[in-house]
């Protein structure tokens, strides 16, 4: 019978596809100790093979293997398979592979050596989503090839490009996107969704003539007579701290609305009717940031001392000038140009009593804030890996690899990393290997809160000697990180051991 619809399609397809994996099962037999253990569990059960229909062609296929012509086994395949996608009448079948990074270097090798099977087909293509410097590091684990200090390339890399034949890497959304996709999200959550489907349709209707332009709350009222928009421009002054402030990427963004809406419903449910989306807004975004998230929990304890408002008399104009703040009870920990630029933002926390935002943020207020929170899978798994490598020399060797690539606010998460393994364990060894063996200082740089975050809240007096190397390179950065070094409470043979050093 001719099948017409999409779904018969679909199911015909499927099916069909059985007798190939027929093929595949008794390559699986006749192979069996060739084969890996991670491409057998996803091969056909002896059941299968009950259901196919073309005898013939399964008995080339047998002959083909019991022959040991593998070879000749997977051209035949490939064939069969470009013929069943003729025979179906698709124009191509596409496949999605999402979010590869997130498996284990063996799955990751194990999904893109499925891909290399049918990469040459025609009429079929992959869309492979994933962070490269994962899957560069999983190929570097499966094939450890000795790389030459001359080779301008790296073979992991090589291995890659024959495979992905068009890369493409998403962009962080820019300034216009942000406020468009937070507007959209903002109109999604407190419009009914007859009118959300409006709003959005007329979205992509500009978008087909004008793909550059901003697309805001302006646009949207024009073409939306009689809408009642109050609670969406209620909180629109949201907009600006969250484009300002987090780093453009829409998963980040849409996160750290649904946390903003939580604490809202919480303090309308506790009664807190003064509370500004604003100005939790900027409380949140500092929570948010993996390298000064302990300057959330500072203000906290400030505010808190203050009846709960912050004494911030000049700091904030301050935070504006050249030269910077100079309020003795700020000047130490909010001097960096990020620390800077927050407190002179807007909305101003002067005079505003802090504690009802507090009381609705007091989940983050935990002595242990969700490693999860912050930091990101991709960089988990870096961590994780450079934990495995037991002596110095794998560690200088792969530490540049898995690191020198990584955006600024990425270190900022393996410091975090290190610092919250410290706080459970000062004298941990994978911590210390870690930081002694980053010799050209990948992950510090010249940046001196990554440092205070490094031994925030840990018994800097319980650190062994083997961190002296560390801080006898910290304190030669430049003057600041040499006082700070100095300054640090440790043991009495650790403090000889960083003056050898020298």
């Amino acid at each position: 019978r001719k099948a017409t619809s999409f779904f018969e399609k679909a199911d015909d397809f499927f099916a069909r596809i059985n007798f190939l994996k027929a093929g595949v099962f008794v390559l699986k037999k006749t192979y069996d100790n060739l084969t890996p253990e991670w491409l057998k569990k996803w091969l056909p059960s002896k059941e299968d093979i009950d259901i196919i229909a073309e005898k013939d062609k399964y008995n080339n296929l047998l002959e083909d293997i019991s022959k040991g012509n593998t070879s000749k086994f997977i051209a035949t395949f490939r064939e069969l398979f470009e013929e069943l996608i003729d025979n179906m009448g698709y124009k191509a079948v596409i496949v999605y592979v999402d979010d590869l990074d997130r498996c284990d270097p063996k799955k990751i090798i194990g999904c893109l050596e499925a891909v290399k099977l049918f990469v040459n087909v025609k009429k079929t293509a992959f869309v492979i989503g994933a962070d490269e410097r994962i899957i560069e590091y999983a190929i570097s684990q499966h094939y450890p090839i000795q790389m030459k200090k001359e080779d301008i390339s790296s073979p992991f890399s090589d291995y890659l490009e024959k495979l992905i034949q068009l890369p493409y890497k998403l962009p962080r959304l820019s300034d216009n996107e942000q406020e468009t996709y937070i507007t959209l999200l903002l109109c999604k959550n407190h419009l009914n969704e007859t009118l959300f489907n409006q709003i959005h349709q007329e979205y992509l209707n500009f978008r087909k003539s004008d793909k550059h332009s901003g697309y805001n709350i302006a646009n949207i009222k024009a073409k939306s007579n009689g809408v009642d928009f109050k609670e969406v421009e209620y909180r629109l002054p949201v907009v600006p701290l969250v484009k300002q402030f987090l780093n453009g990427n829409p998963r980040q963004l849409k996160r750290f609305l649904n946390t903003l809406y939580v604490r809202q419903e919480l303090a309308e449910v506790a009664g807190f009717s003064d509370i500004r989306p604003e100005v939790l807004t900027k409380l949140m975004v500092l929570e948010y940031n993996t390298l000064y998230n302990s300057r959330f929990e500072e203000l906290y304890k400030i505010q808190k001392a203050n009846d709960g408002v912050l004494p911030l008399e000049n700091v904030e104009e301050e935070a504006t000038l050249e030269n910077g703040i100079q309020n003795p009870q700020w000047k130490d920990n909010w001097s960096s140009d990020y620390l800077k630029k927050w407190l002179s933002s807007d909305p101003s926390l002067k005079d505003i009593n802090l504690q009802n935002y507090f009381w609705v943020a007091r989940d983050a207020l935990k002595n242990e804030t969700p490693i999860a929170s912050l930091v990101t899978n991709k960089i988990m798994l870096i961590f994780k890996n450079l934990c495995t490598l037991q002596t110095n020399n794998a560690m200088k060797k792969e530490l540049p690899k898995m690191i020198q690539n990584c955006e600024e606010s990425e270190k900022d998460m393996i410091v975090h990393l290190i610092n919250n393994s410290l706080k459970k364990d000062p004298k941990s060894e994978n911590c210390w290997r870690i930081l002694h063996c980053d010799e050209s200082n990948l992950l510090i740089g010249d940046n001196i809160d990554r440092l205070k975050l490094l031994v925030s809240n840990v018994k800097t007096e319980e650190i062994g000697t083997d961190a002296n190397s560390f801080f006898a390179r910290m304190k030669k950065i430049n003057d600041e990180f040499y006082t700070f070094v100095a300054n640090i409470p440790k043991s009495a043979n650790l403090e000889k051991a960083i003056e050898r050093k020298g």
